[in-house]
């Protein structure tokens, strides 16, 4: 017999006892029967509700509820102990730890994480900086200041947008978006921008922010496009009835890619030939602004940029993602996706974004396993998955704002879960 560790004895015990579950006891039920049992049906349903208590409070602010319902699912209260108690002895509550902050302090919020060089702090993104936290990195400096630095940078630098205090190259007025790029950041922005554009509130800053000085006048609500690809016509879409007077290109460059080099390319020639009394170092130093993985990427751009003869832009129009968060699929909450939406809807609104962000970070760190929908949310994939051999799923908007949703969500999961190149689920695997 193979001699486990006591914890991956315990694992091996609960994933046996789920295999004898799902064989003896649910493989006959179905689930008309299970969903006629009321007490079931509550008893497998999670609720969160926040206020967003990190930010000021407003007169129009409601509960924010979001709601997990694992009734509709093969599965009964003794189904769910069962996979709790395998989540315990795989410690995943420990786990949890590691890739937030680490062990807690005595009061809330003032938490110290003494970073792991191995585990990148994500959370970090999200942290306000109007609490007294602390994140320590393998360097012994809070990383949390090195976040709100580069907020207050993307703060500025779209407020001075959004007021006419930095205009385009003929002294108009920058009010519309192209990013060029793809991945997760820029499937994320698509998701944001079609969901916020159809609410009152950011709707309402997409026309908002005017030139100082100039009295308000009816505009037309900024807006957003992509180019996710090399096809010219994609590029010709994209800029459709866009003035390029008005619009600023922010490259996102997550590594080296030639098709999206070419693509920024296209669209320097599009400013170009509308801007062409203008030097075209000028014309890009007011509509280029480029977001960077990493220093090594950044260094690799400018060389490439430097062997075509090619303009490579002002240091203050090019961002970098924070050294301790560099993967891709974690992007959406760095300048990637901070500065594109605070340029359409303004900085208020992408508080509200980072603030309801927290929020669900601090419900996944903090509240019990049974009541934590993330995790809740999970274990029934595994269950399923793993127990019941039904590993498809549905991600339905009910919604017409989460339309661009399920993308997001299956590029997000291909780049989390898709690269491991084995079923990290399998029947063997405890």
């Amino acid at each position: 017999m193979m001699n486990f560790p006591s914890s991956q004895a315990t694992a091996a015990q609960a994933w046996a006892i789920l295999q004898r579950h799902a064989r003896e006891e649910i493989s006959p039920l179905r689930l008309q029967e299970l969903c006629a049992d009321t007490d079931r049906v509550s008893s497998l349903v999670a609720v969160h509700t926040s206020h967003f208590n990190n930010l000021p409070p407003s007169k129009t602010d409601l509960p924010h509820i979001l709601i997990a319902d694992i009734s509709r699912q093969r599965m009964t209260l003794d189904t769910l102990q069962h996979l709790l108690r395998l989540a315990r002895a795989r410690e995943l509550r420990q786990f949890i730890d590691l890739i937030a902050w680490g062990k807690y302090g005595a009061a809330k919020y003032k938490n110290i994480h003494t970073g792991d060089p191995s585990f990148p702090m994500y959370v970090a993104l999200r942290s306000p900086a109007n609490e007294d936290m602390k994140m320590i990195g393998p360097d012994g400096l809070n990383v949390l200041d090195s976040v709100h630095k580069q907020w207050a940078l993307i703060e500025k630098f779209v407020t001075q947008i959004r007021t006419g205090q930095m205009k385009g190259v003929s002294g108009q007025q920058i009010r519309d978006v192209i990013v060029v790029g793809r991945g997760v950041a820029v499937m994320a922005l698509r998701f944001f921008y079609d969901a916020l554009r159809r609410d009152k509130e950011a709707g309402l800053a997409r026309v908002t922010g005017s030139l100082l000085g100039v009295s308000s006048r009816p505009l037309p609500p900024r807006r957003l496009r992509f180019i996710s690809n090399v096809d010219p016509a994609a590029a010709e879409n994209a800029a459709a009835e866009l003035n390029p007077a008005n619009t600023l290109i922010i490259s996102i460059v997550m590594s080296i890619d030639e098709d999206m080099a070419v693509a920024t390319e296209t669209m320097k020639s599009w400013l170009a030939s509308a801007l062409g009394k203008y030097k075209i170092q000028t014309i890009e130093d007011k509509h280029i602004v480029t977001i960077v993985a990493n220093e090594t990427v950044y260094q690799e751009h400018i060389r490439a940029m430097k062997r075509k003869s090619l303009h490579v832009g002002k240091r203050e129009n090019i961002f970098l993602l924070p050294r301790f968060c560099q993967c891709e699929a974690f992007s959406t909450f760095s300048v990637a996706g901070l500065l594109p939406l605070g340029i359409i809807f303004g900085w208020k609104i992408v508080e509200k974004i980072l603030a309801g962000a927290h929020d669900i970070d601090v419900h996944f760190i903090e509240s019990n396993l049974r009541h934590n929908l993330p995790v809740l949310l999970s274990l029934t994939d595994v269950w399923n998955d793993a127990f019941l051999a039904s590993s498809g799923r549905m991600c339905t908007p009910f919604s017409q704002p989460f339309l661009a949703f399920p993308e997001f969500v299956s590029m997000l999961e291909s780049e989390t879960c898709g690269r491991a190149g084995k079923n990290v689920l399998g029947a063997s695997a405890p």
